[in-house]
């Protein structure tokens, strides 16, 4: 059940419905809280301008929307595609900006993915991840920043919003198979690979 902000459907280089057109800003995605809100929906997804960002934002207990930090998104789909590579015999390698959230390092040494850091900027952490492929004999399988920038897969080099929202929708159908919110399974993982900034 999917359900289209139709005054942000279409592109319009003034943006009359935002105050700032990044979903990471506040209000940004006040309309379309309130049109999922109006459809009993639970998830938002939005992204910027030019697609390469992706915000998701996810219903709480009270019934309000909350949005997910960069971090959080980051960590599930981290987590998601550690996973996923293992199950295909890949040996993966995650990588992040120096300014997110020490959390998935954390993850990637129990998980037993390799883990690179890396300066700001998709540039950076590209170059980091090439470098240590080549070096470790492990396959890059996920990047991100917590300026809500994701890279999954080695397709586009770059953060990709789009790719990232489809892969997000795959955790939301795991969810909603194992019964639990995300921020349930956020909390899991806390438990499981330590409590960080987020």
């Amino acid at each position: 059940k999917i359900t289209l902000v139709d005054a942000q459907a279409e592109p319009d280089g003034a943006f009359p419905t935002t105050p700032f057109p990044n979903p990471e800003e506040n209000h940004t995605l006040d309309m379309a809280h309130d049109i999922a809100l109006k459809n009993n929906l639970n998830w938002v997804f939005a992204s910027d301008p030019d697609a390469d960002r992706l915000q998701v934002s996810a219903r709480t207990v009270s019934g309000s929307f909350k949005k997910l930090s960069g971090n959080e998104m980051g960590i599930l789909l981290a987590y998601f595609s550690i996973r996923r590579a293992q199950k295909l015999g890949i040996r993966p390698l995650i990588a992040s900006s120096i300014v997110s959230s020490r959390m998935t390092k954390a993850m990637c040494n129990k998980l037993g993915a390799y883990y690179v850091d890396a300066l700001t900027g998709f540039s950076n952490i590209v170059a980091a991840s090439r470098k240590a492929e080549s070096s470790t004999g492990h396959q890059f399988v996920f990047a991100y920043e917590e300026a809500i920038g994701f890279l999954v897969g080695n397709v586009v080099l770059d953060k990709d919003g789009i790719n990232a929202g489809a892969r997000f929708m795959e955790i939301v159908c795991y969810l909603k198979q194992s019964n639990k919110t995300v921020w349930e399974f956020l909390d899991e993982l806390m438990l499981e690979y330590g409590l960080f900034v987020t």
